[in-house]
């Protein structure tokens, strides 16, 4: 169903179910607006932080809710990179640094939507082209993002880009969850990490270059932890990468659990 128009083109919003629960995406920013699930009684509700309405993503500020972030997510130090010898300049919209892409980044483009269907998989088919030099990156890239929503209930991201010059990438998605249905705050939520080590970072959240062994800090969540309880130990919460693998590997391997006891 198409919502609103930016820049001449259509903002749509899609709306995939299955026999358990219901998804609702936007292509505008490539944006997961709202999951709907059941907790223990069956009854649905939407655990994703967003907006009202789609159209309000396109006025109002907000802390990337649900949103793909791109073509960098999370921070570039000081704003500028080095590639080839050759040395890039971005937007500082962060401090001294770029936080997700710049100015204007994937979560404030429109994408090229299209339904696909799968055996066991509904979902949408989004490509973005990013010309040469936006944001001061260089290379034109082609980002393509399957949003699908499986007859398991789960919710599956996949991202492809590719590019005419050699650049940086590191695309993702940007849901906060709240399993209580958004009806209280998140620190009764309990929560595993399989994670042994963590990068630290300094007072402008920009990775210090140390990996961190997770034993006997506040990061160690590799038996399940109340998510309150930690933010008390760690003085001022978490924004920091958690180091999934050591050791590189083709393999997928499991890696969080968030359980809310109280809804299921």
């Amino acid at each position: 169903e198409k919502v609103a128009e930016h820049n001449g083109e259509d903002v749509m919003i899609y709306v995939l179910e299955n026999q358990d629960m219901k998804l609702e995406l936007s292509n505008y920013g490539g944006l997961v607006y709202k999951i709907w699930v059941p907790d223990r009684e069956g009854n649905l509700e939407n655990v994703a932080l967003t907006m009202e309405n789609v159209e309000d993503f396109l006025s109002k500020p907000n802390p990337f809710f649900g949103a793909t972030a791109g073509r960098v997510a999370n921070r570039i130090g000081g704003a500028s990179f080095t590639l080839d010898g050759e040395t890039y300049t971005l937007a500082r919209n962060n401090g001294q640094n770029t936080l997700h892409g710049g100015l204007e980044g994937f979560n404030k483009k429109v994408w090229s939507g299209e339904i696909y269907e799968l055996e066991n998989e509904v979902g949408v088919k989004m490509v973005y082209v990013s010309p040469d030099g936006e944001e001061g990156f260089p290379g034109e890239l082609t980002t393509t993002m399957y949003m699908g929503l499986t007859e398991n209930n789960e919710l599956r991201i996949r991202f492809e880009a590719t590019t005419d010059k050699a650049t940086i990438v590191n695309l993702t998605n940007h849901t906060y969850f709240n399993l209580g249905g958004i009806q209280r705050d998140v620190l009764d939520h309990l929560f595993t990490f399989h994670a042994d080590a963590y990068t630290p970072v300094d007072d402008e959240l920009i990775p210090t270059g140390e990996i961190k062994d997770v034993n006997g800090t506040a990061f160690d969540f590799r038996v399940p932890k109340l998510l309150g309880d930690q933010i008390k130990a760690n003085g001022e919460g978490f924004d920091h990468n958690m180091i999934m693998k050591l050791e590189p590997s083709s393999e997928m391997e499991h890696f969080v659990t968030v359980l809310h006891p109280e809804s299921g």
